[in-house]
């Protein structure tokens, strides 16, 4: 419940469905261009986060990857 802030390492391929989901104080995530994927519900109700930058690697965001992010409002791909 204290992780605010993610930044995946370049070698970091794919994250896993649920992976960061309800991580409430979550308020940043940084995503490097070798990323391909992110699973099902990975920050499903991240509600504290507010700002995602996504590689230009990723071509798979899952299902509700980012549902009930209430307070997400800036998305940089």
């Amino acid at each position: 419940t204290g992780l605010t802030n993610v930044t995946i390492g370049n070698g970091v391929t794919t994250i896993g469905n649920m992976a960061f989901s309800s991580c409430g104080n979550l308020n940043v995530v940084t995503i490097p261009n070798s990323l391909g994927s992110i699973g099902d519900y990975a920050f499903e109700a991240c509600n504290g986060l507010t700002n995602a930058t996504i590689g230009n690697g990723v071509t798979n965001i899952g299902n509700y990857a980012f549902v009930d992010c209430s307070g997400l409002t800036s998305v940089i791909f």
